[in-house]
């Protein structure tokens, strides 16, 4: 026994995997290959237009409207953006032509406000 494991009560014990004999290919057949996606297995599906949602846009007309709003109470984005709990990013994305409309920004603020704004 070494010395390194001297202090220890039993003893090492050696595994060693022993080869077994197959007779016939059979068994051989059993045996699942491991699941995961190949590039040849994989089924691509064919999406259809009217399946794909439909995001959304700010215009520009609403873009304008919603700038008049806020610089005719002399707020900035960052002020407006505190006021109405919610990050500046998405100030800026409703003064911007062609980003992702978000209606709670628009509601927040028609609501503030007391004012209406067109939505294309």
């Amino acid at each position: 026994m070494s010395e390194a494991f001297s202090h220890q009560d039993w003893t090492p014990v050696v595994v060693k995997k022993t080869a077994t004999k197959s007779t016939s290919s059979s068994s051989s057949s059993s045996v699942k290959p491991p699941i995961h996606p190949s590039s040849s297995v994989i089924a691509q599906r064919i999406v259809d237009q009217s399946e794909l949602p439909v995001v959304k846009v700010v215009s520009h007309q609403m873009a304008q409207e919603f700038i008049k709003i806020r610089t005719a109470n002399k707020l900035t984005r960052k002020e407006l953006a505190m006021r109405l709990n919610v990050a500046e990013s998405y100030i800026t994305e409703a003064e911007t032509a062609g980003k992702t409309y978000r209606p709670m920004v628009y509601d927040k603020v028609c609501n503030m406000f007391s004012v209406k704004i067109a939505r294309d």
